[in-house]
């Protein structure tokens, strides 16, 4: 399969430095995430190697490294497939999305800045007016993902911020295979407000139940789409 990718330089990530196999692991993780690796599909370690640019083990580890994450299934002798994003997975997400991220977001009020705060709610309540359709989806799909990030940067438990890291990786290539239409993005905008509203309350409890309230209801937009 011919795979077509923007790559940066090998062993850069902006202006830090990253090792060979760190690199590997982004680049190819971003390939699965957005679809250029498509599910199911088989993983060749020498084009990848002559598309990053770099020797077998860094690719290799990087390989290891996904399938402990589920984004790849290695079969001894064989090959390597890319896993499948079905109902499943969207299941398995959304589960530890609830267990974790309504704590999480109780933990963070009161940490999170508050001017950062009524910025985002200023621009969840007032997108541009120039944008409709797949361009407002982005844009709010970029807030998403700002203010669940930093939800996430202010969480003191270390432990807590690498499961859902994971998870949220899955959350974006299940987000790519099942693009939310103009109205779902609006309604979720709506939802986000008031988690930002309870932040700002300084409310831990409000926070945590708002958190469940849009994980409940994105879960079954994910589901049931129509």
């Amino acid at each position: 399969m011919s795979i077509s990718v923007d790559i940066q330089n090998p062993g850069l990530s902006g202006d830090k430095k990253v090792s060979k196999s760190e690199y590997a692991y982004e680049q190819i993780k971003e390939m699965i995430i957005t679809g250029k690796l498509p599910p199911l599909s088989d993983i060749s370690e020498t084009e990848l190697q002559d598309i990053l640019g770099v020797s077998r083990s860094p690719i290799r580890e990087a390989i290891l490294r996904l399938e402990r994450e589920a984004m790849v299934h290695i079969y001894p002798r064989k090959g390597t497939i890319v896993t499948d994003v079905t109902n499943d997975l969207i299941d398995e997400v959304y589960q530890v999305r609830l267990i974790l991220e309504p704590a999480i977001t109780g933990m963070a009020a009161g940490r999170l800045d508050r001017s950062w705060l009524l910025d985002i709610q200023d621009r969840f309540t007032r997108p541009p007016k120039n944008l409709t359709g797949a361009r407002l989806t982005e844009y709010y799909i970029a807030l998403d993902d700002e203010l669940h990030q930093n939800l996430l940067d202010h969480c003191p438990n270390r432990f807590m911020r690498s499961a859902v890291h994971m998870v949220h990786d899955q959350n974006r290539r299940i987000r790519y295979f099942h693009p939310r239409e103009e109205e779902q993005t609006i309604v979720a905008a709506g939802e986000h407000i008031e988690i930002i509203g309870a932040l700002l309350d300084n409310d831990p409890a409000k926070a945590s139940e708002t958190m469940k309230k849009h994980l409940v209801n994105s879960h079954e937009r994910k589901k049931n789409p129509d």
